[in-house]
């Protein structure tokens, strides 16, 4: 029979693990590569390019605190996968990657996310960088499965400021990025009728993430990156807090 020492030592040796494998994070972050990720201002990055230095960022601050980090490029077709790791050389592997990724294809969201409800077996953040020009209903339920689940969900909805200000004014050919579609309108003529579509389908998907307790923040690809790494680390502070106080 082990000494009462021995049984101590044991004891504390079991609240130190169960400590870490609470405390440790396990993080998946999915950036939308559709075709209309690649839309760009004058003057400014693509969305995508946008979301892949976010995501460098954020990968980077995780893997600094040994932390495990995944990644999924989400596009038509199954996601290229990066599965969790917290090795040195990862984070090579994860700006490799993201370095490679290039908008492509309609928007699929759900087969991403679907992917990272099966991988996620234990409490992990998954951090989603997307416009949401997707028009599948799964992915508000998705993301509300995640959270039920227990896992921590953070959206950043990216955005280029001529999407959110409508600023053309001469007769535009408006292309899709996803689709052969193309359309000749009078800007002045339809200005209004999209910003009030805008802000409700804005409006809308914020709600449905308040609803469900997700963390939400709609970033213009116009600001600079610091608002969206300093929106993430704010949000992640308070997140180890909450997983120091229930260990």
């Amino acid at each position: 029979e082990p000494a009462a020492g021995e049984r101590h030592d044991q004891r504390d040796g079991d609240t130190d693990q169960q400590y870490e494998q609470e405390t440790e994070l396990w993080s998946y972050l999915v950036l939308d590569c559709s075709g209309s990720m690649g839309y760009a201002g004058e003057g400014r990055v693509s969305k995508l390019t946008y979301g892949s230095y976010v995501a460098a960022a954020i990968a980077y601050l995780l893997l600094r605190q040994q932390d495990r980090v995944g990644l999924l490029l989400a596009a038509d077709g199954r996601p290229a996968y990066l599965p969790p790791r917290a090795r040195a050389r990862h984070l090579a592997d994860l700006l490799a990657a993201l370095d490679g990724a290039r908008p492509r294809g309609t928007t699929d969201l759900g087969g991403a996310l679907d992917q990272v409800s099966e991988a996620a077996r234990r409490r992990s953040l998954v951090v989603l960088l997307s416009d949401l020009f997707d028009p599948s209903p799964s992915v508000v339920s998705l993301l509300r499965r995640l959270r039920a689940r227990g896992h921590e969900v953070l959206v950043f909805q990216l955005l280029d400021r001529d999407e959110l200000e409508f600023p053309f004014e001469e007769l535009t050919v408006f292309e899709s990025l996803e689709t052969p579609e193309r359309i000749l309108a009078d800007p002045r003529g339809v200005r209004d009728a999209y910003l009030h579509e805008l802000a409700c389908f804005l409006d809308g998907f914020s709600r449905a993430c308040t609803d469900a307790d997700i963390e939400y923040h709609r970033i213009s690809t116009a600001e600079p990156l610091d608002v969206a790494l300093t929106t993430f680390m704010h949000d992640h502070e308070r997140r180890v807090r909450a997983r120091a106080g229930r260990a």
